[in-house]
């Protein structure tokens, strides 16, 4: 069942993982970004220019629709982003958005960019949080 599931991703994974799980609420537990974005970005080859389209898969502005059934299946979303990392702004306000619609969540700022040094030293914490969620 989705409570003994974790899904996650690392920079554009990340972005994936958040977005699937939005799309998906109670297949997954656990929702981990590592280093991802919350906005898609927009390509042409995958979102044709359609804005509607791109808005859909951008889960920051499709958590509003999300929240209600996240709520209900107890996910929690686990993530972080470096210090010196260009989608840190996106981060930060997707964690004031889980926030605002009583999500379970943990952002950690890790000092840094968007590298393998980063990933590196903070896989550990991510398979240690998406076990501390999981149901058997």
């Amino acid at each position: 069942s989705g409570a003994g599931r974790a899904l996650g991703g690392l920079s554009e994974g990340g972005y994936g993982a958040l977005n699937i799980g939005l799309h998906h609420p109670g297949e997954f537990r656990v929702l981990e970004s590592w280093s991802g974005y919350q906005k898609a970005d927009n390509l042409r080859s995958i979102f044709g220019g359609k804005p509607d389209l791109l808005a859909q898969n951008s889960p920051l502005w499709t958590l509003d629709t999300a929240a209600p059934a996240l709520r209900r299946a107890h996910t929690y979303v686990w993530f972080y982003t470096g210090s010196g990392d260009s989608f840190r702004s996106q981060n930060v306000a997707f964690a004031r958005e889980l926030g605002r619609f009583g999500i379970a969540h943990r952002l950690l700022v890790r000092r840094g960019g968007h590298n393998w040094a980063l990933w590196r030293g903070n896989a550990a914490a991510a398979l240690l949080a998406a076990g501390r969620h999981l149901r058997a």
